[in-house]
């Protein structure tokens, strides 16, 4: 391990061909571009590395907070569609009742 070592920073990956044994490819973070190191981030940040349970935590709060919105739309509208049906069968019966007495 590298002196510099930052948790959750990107590692040292090698590639090795099994049938060969020979090194095919290293991904190095001192000798990525700009552009290779941000990826290696991405990857990073994507999987939860070295932020530990808290970020992974905001991760699956995010995920399922989508679904509960959709669920508390729907309760919401129903909720409201109904009320108003019985208040419009309300309006009626007190027409229907005023109606009745005037006559």
């Amino acid at each position: 391990m590298r002196p510099d070592y930052q948790e959750g920073a990107p590692v040292v990956t090698v590639i090795v061909d099994p049938y060969r044994r020979t090194v095919v490819d290293v991904f190095d973070p001192l000798t990525m571009s700009a552009g290779e190191k941000a990826i290696s981030w991405q990857r990073a940040l994507h999987y939860g590395i070295g932020l530990g349970g808290t970020y992974k935590f905001l991760v699956f709060l995010s995920g399922v907070i989508i679904p509960i919105f959709a669920v508390t739309g729907f309760l919401m509208w129903w909720i409201k569609r109904r009320n108003r049906r019985a208040g419009e069968r309300a309006r009626q019966a007190i027409l229907q009742g005023a109606g009745q007495a005037a006559e």
